[in-house]
């Protein structure tokens, strides 16, 4: 699936992943805060605009996904978890793939630049 996919699938299906968030326990929200917030900052770090669009998606689902569950007192069930979590790792590896094609760019270019000198 590419950027434009894989961000219009997101937001298509953004208040069915806000209510399957909200059943999940506050831990594994902060959680996927906290691991959110990490993949931001590193997309951040190379640059990589569409990925942190896609991020901060991500990140205002799970903010929505506890409001919800603290407003209507969504009762917590683990078992929804699994299939978050597989869909959070194949985006995660499209980042990795992203940041080594990035890496290997920048080594290409720094290694032409320093055979010219």
């Amino acid at each position: 699936m590419n950027y434009i996919q894989r961000l219009t699938s997101t937001l298509d299906h953004d208040a069915e992943t806000v209510s399957v968030l909200g059943h999940l326990p506050v831990n594994k929200l902060d959680n996927k805060l906290s691991l959110i917030k990490k993949q931001i900052l590193t997309a951040k770090k190379y640059e990589q605009h569409d990925a942190i669009e896609l991020l901060k998606i991500w990140e205002d689902q799970v903010l929505n996904a506890k409001e919800l569950k603290k407003e209507l007192s969504l009762a917590d069930n683990n078992l929804l978890d699994v299939n978050m979590e597989l869909a959070e790792l194949a985006a995660f590896e499209m980042i990795d793939k992203r940041q080594d094609i990035l890496k290997n760019k920048l080594l290409k270019e720094e290694f032409s630049i320093n055979r010219r000198k």
